[in-house]
């Protein structure tokens, strides 16, 4: 998970940051550079057993 590899995730601010980096990306906590992008936070919570198969993420009102 994240948190196991020492990643933390982060939101895209800016359009420029949506466009490089997708949504939610993760950087890596200890030397501060992207490791993951575009993440699609259901599925990576559906694949590391964080939902079960009936539950489902919401998206928030911006």
């Amino acid at each position: 998970m994240l948190r196991d590899e020492g990643w933390i995730l982060r939101k895209a601010r800016s359009e420029a940051a949506r466009f490089e980096c997708g949504d939610y990306f993760a950087v890596d906590g200890q030397y501060n550079v992207i490791v993951a992008k575009d993440l699609q936070l259901d599925d990576y919570a559906a694949e590391h057993g964080l939902l079960k198969p009936y539950e489902a993420l919401e998206p928030l009102d911006d």
